[in-house]
């Protein structure tokens, strides 16, 4: 099983940033910078129960996702708080809508989370704002991209390869809807800096 804090995002090097949004809370991960906004509590919960529907004897060694997040950028190199929170600072809310679930597989090269011992299971996530911010800090701030293409998702659980299949498609957090309006900057040194523009802005 996960650990049970809010969101988490996997490690890929120890000088590397992540920015991502959730209406929960935010933790860090080993080695890692990163930026978060909470998912709602209510539908946080909705996210759980789903992940709960995934069969025990599916499950990999990580288990179901304890912390329901959505990551905006990943890679960022830096480890300052101030210069996201300036790049940020004129945003509104963020809208964010849930989809149905699909998955990351193993055997796939792009899989944004895929690994060669287990599936990603997740629910897609439909957000404009997501893709202009993921471009806009991408644009602005020094990173190096691990994955092509930005697919925003939920992680609901990490099963054995080859298992995953099963839980596509399924619509028990699909159009959900919240509004991210606050973010936190966690360090690779592991301190969190939490909504970073403060007031009414988005981020």
């Amino acid at each position: 099983m996960r650990r049970a804090s809010l969101p988490s995002v996997r490690s890929v090097s120890s000088s590397f940033t992540f920015i991502s949004f959730q209406q929960i809370s935010f933790i860090q991960t080993s080695g890692r910078q990163s930026c978060r906004s909470l998912i709602m509590p209510a539908i946080a919960k909705r996210v759980l129960a789903a992940s709960q529907k995934i069969a025990e004897a599916d499950l990999a060694s990580d288990g179901r996702e304890a912390a329901p997040h959505v990551t905006v950028k990943y890679g960022l190199h830096g480890d300052d708080a101030e210069e996201v929170r300036q790049l940020l600072a004129d945003e509104q809310p963020i809208k964010v809508t849930l989809g149905k679930t699909s998955i990351f597989a193993a055997n796939e090269a792009t899989a944004q989370r895929g690994g060669e011992q287990y599936d990603v299971v997740k629910a897609e996530v439909l957000s404009p704002d997501l893709h202009r911010l993921n471009k806009k800090i991408a644009d602005a701030l020094p990173h190096t991209d691990t994955h092509p293409t930005y697919q925003p998702h939920v992680t609901l659980a990490y099963v054995k390869a080859g298992t995953g299949a099963k839980y596509a498609g399924r619509a028990d957090v699909a159009g959900q809807s919240f509004t991210i309006g606050s973010l936190t900057f966690s360090g690779k040194n592991g301190v969190k800096t939490k909504a970073l523009p403060a007031g009414n802005k988005a981020l």
